[in-house]
């Protein structure tokens, strides 16, 4: 692998400055960024400790990541309050992840705990200012007299993490025979508003067993544009969010010496369109890229990478849920015409009765997948 550990460090420090100042200048609130976060403009007590045990289970034993996850699936069916017993205690072992938990107190009318927990959030975890102005789930605190107030102090949070924020990468080997060398090392790009570690996902946890079946290593790679300590997005910018793939990759390199023959990158929704911006101008970098429900604020814009020789050997899956919104699905459409229109191998993989989602047979497919994109020569584009 390139040298460009340093180099990409420098190159991030620049822009993320750059994108601090463009994020400054949109919001209207903020003049410059703050040089440390602002005090939290609402004296709340911290609200009591929520019940630590679930149908007889103790939460306090469980990984935070298994907690995140289980939160998500019993807000995903509606039983908030279930849900904000696992995310409590997630927030208790990671000391982030409290935005999920202001938005579930939110929806159940505890607007002071809510309130609470929304300031720790932009002091901790990170919270997309505009985005909260727009969640349905902050309704009930719009609607208070007190939103005023936490909104300036959200920007101003955002400001100070747009400027000062640090890129976090996560790494997890494949339970393998010690000293085993990894068959292949999938970069995860997560979606916006989120972080690095697939785990806390309930549809992408499913990568961990499939890893440890096929001798694959995944690294998390943080989006270029921090919210916190632990959400991003990605910036939409293909050198940068390049140079932030490209850091996350050299600080793994001394651990296994895989070539990038062996690199595949693997995204969802926005991670999905980064992934394929990336690798399709950077074909000499990576295997291929695998995009799950790909989409973007600001679409598609595989037009403009050129053309490369080397392009005609990495491989692309475009995967997208019929249930999508037509936007999304529109960008999926595209990417997969104007990557064949360059020569790349690309299979199309729609799967029915869902959204904006992972396949629901995701962990029958992916070794399939994989093998396409393994092969070094092959057939034509695949339908």
């Amino acid at each position: 692998m390139p040298p460009l550990a340093h180099q990409s460090v420098r190159c991030l420090a620049t822009i993320l400055t750059a994108l601090a100042s463009l994020a400054l200048s949109g919001c209207g609130r903020i003049a410059t960024a703050p040089s440390v976060l602002p005090e939290p403009p609402l004296g709340l007590e911290k609200p009591a400790p929520l019940v630590t045990v679930y149908k007889g289970e103790d939460l306090s034993k469980l990984e935070a990541h298994d907690l995140l996850r289980r939160a998500r699936e019993f807000f995903s069916r509606g039983d908030d309050r279930t849900g904000a017993q696992f995310q409590y205690q997630a927030v208790t072992k990671t000391g982030t992840d409290q935005y999920d938990l202001a938005c579930c107190l939110a929806r159940l009318g505890e607007v002071d705990a809510a309130f609470y927990w929304l300031q720790v959030a932009g002091q901790e975890d990170g919270v997309d200012a505009p985005r909260a102005e727009q969640d349905s789930d902050l309704a009930r605190l719009r609607a208070d007299a007190r939103w005023s107030k936490v909104s300036r102090y959200l920007h101003e949070c955002a400001a100070y993490w747009a400027a000062h924020g640090q890129p976090v990468t996560y790494v997890r080997a494949p339970k393998a025979a010690d000293g085993e060398q990894p068959k292949a090392l999938l970069l995860w790009l997560h979606g916006s508003n989120t972080g690095p570690d697939f785990r806390t996902d309930a549809e992408a946890v499913v990568l961990e067993s499939i890893a440890d079946k096929l001798n694959i290593a995944i690294v998390g790679v943080s989006g270029t544009v921090p919210f916190g300590k632990a959400k991003f997005s990605w910036s939409e910018d293909p050198d940068a969010d390049y140079q932030r793939i490209e850091a996350a990759l050299s600080d793994t390199a001394k651990r296994w010496k895989l070539t990038r023959e062996h690199v595949i990158l693997i995204g969802f929704s926005q991670g999905a369109q980064v992934g394929l911006e990336v690798a399709a101008r950077h074909p000499e970098s990576f295997a291929g890229a695998i995009a799950i429900a790909p989409g973007a604020t600001s679409g598609s814009h595989l037009k403009d990478a050129k053309p490369a020789q080397s392009l005609a050997n990495c491989r692309f899956i475009v995967a997208a849920g019929a249930l999508d919104i037509p936007p999304r699905l529109e960008i999926a459409r595209i990417d997969a015409a104007e990557l064949r229109s360059k020569d790349a191998k690309v299979l199309v993989q729609p799967f029915a009765r869902s959204g904006h989602s992972f396949p629901p047979d995701f962990a029958d497919r992916f070794p399939k997948w994989l093998r396409f994109i393994e092969k070094a020569q092959g057939e034509p584009s695949v339908q």
